[in-house]
């Protein structure tokens, strides 16, 4: 089995349906912890953001009890040698949100996020030699799932400018992989594999957010995950030292009106990187991110934001440059029920390239938060 997945990446494929094509390799496609609101900033504000799960210092700022789900539509494209695929898309939930106060310096939050997506469908056409003799042949390798992360957290204000958090995490989730040749031939008859691959692991987080003056505040985030435990059909596999996250993000009034926000994350994927076949590559991770919102006091009556993120990814093929993401992004806001429901909607275009790939993604976020 482990020989015709590296069979299947080293050689050019066709991939047919996944979150990403750069995310087949590694532990897949890193998730983004980021609320609709917050995406269409591009994530420029997520570390001050409580229905954004990376900060569980930001969850002391929630007026109320709160509930928030977010969905997010891809539609991709992609350049691969000379592949050229077009039409690809796939549906996600990357965060779901509850929390509220539990006093007046108290604040609680839970959360379910994708910590790396693992679905992807990838096809070869090759020839191989069968007793000496020359035999079409197509593989097939299918992965479906996800790495998810549950969260709690727990923040407390001892003044109102300064709220201090916790968060615990629960890592799981579950993959599963199949693998089928057929010949051309029909005197050789077709070969099926399939395995379960399941994860557990656990991480702490803190966060912080200080507010200096009112009209600006201030977000910082540290993560600290464990190691990631996986079986495949019950078999344990090699642990996975799994990256720390370091983060700071600012959000502050420049006039009324007019927000502006910044982030910066950092990622230490590198620490995956010994489990991993020599073929690959695994770097640590940049992540910046710029925006501005006009909240209808200025310009349009509607709620308007933009924004711009750059990111790195952490899994490449071997001697290649580092791949890389470039999003613009821009979003807006609708009120319902006097104020008690709110809908986010954010529509990015994401440009990536890396390892011979060039993709192109629009992807639409969809948030809805309601406070009873």
């Amino acid at each position: 089995m482990t020989r015709l997945v590296l069979l299947l990446v080293l050689l050019a494929p066709a991939l047919q349906a996944q979150n990403s094509v750069l995310g087949v390799r590694g532990l897949g496609f890193p998730g983004r912890w980021s609320s609709a609101l917050s995406r269409g900033v591009a994530g420029a504000d997520q570390l001050t953001d409580p229905l954004s799960a990376i900060n569980p210092g930001a969850v002391a700022l929630f007026p109320t009890a709160t509930a928030g789900i977010t969905i997010s539509g891809g539609y991709r494209e992609y350049d691969l040698g000379t592949a050229a695929v077009d039409g690809l898309r796939e549906t996600r939930f990357p965060v779901i949100v509850a929390g509220g106060r539990l006093s007046q310096r108290f604040g609680f939050g839970v959360a379910l996020s994708t910590y790396a997506e693992r679905t992807w469908d990838l096809t070869v056409t090759d020839t191989v030699m069968v007793r000496g003799t020359p035999v079409e042949v197509t593989d097939r390798l299918r992965s479906l799932g996800s790495i998810a992360n549950m969260t709690g957290a727990l923040a407390y204000r001892p003044i109102p400018q300064i709220g201090i958090g916790v968060g615990l995490h629960a890592i799981t989730g579950s993959t599963r992989l199949d693998a089928r040749r057929t010949f051309a031939d029909s005197a050789f008859r077709e070969y099926r594999q399939s395995a379960v691959t399941t994860h557990s692991g656990f991480g702490v987080g803190l966060g912080a957010v200080v507010i200096p003056v009112p009209d600006i505040r201030i977000g910082l985030a540290f993560r600290k995950d464990g190691t990631l435990a996986t079986d495949v059909d019950g078999v344990v596999q090699t642990d996975v030292s799994l990256p720390t996250m370091f983060a700071v993000g600012i959000n502050a009034i420049a006039m009324p009106g007019l927000r502006l926000a910044a982030a910066a994350i950092r990622r230490t994927w590198s620490s995956t990187a010994p489990v991993f076949a020599s073929d690959t590559d695994t770097r640590d991770t940049w992540e910046f991110s710029g925006g501005l919102g006009l909240d209808g006091a200025v310009g349009p009556p509607l709620p308007l934001r933009f924004g711009v993120r750059y990111a790195q990814l952490p899994y490449v093929p071997a001697g290649q440059p580092t791949a890389r993401e470039l999003d613009v992004a821009a979003g807006t806001s609708f009120r319902f029920g006097a104020g008690r429901g709110v809908v986010d909607l954010a529509v990015e275009r994401v440009l990536r390239d890396g390892g011979g790939v060039q993709e192109r993604v629009w992807q639409i976020t969809m948030g809805m938060t309601v406070r009873p």
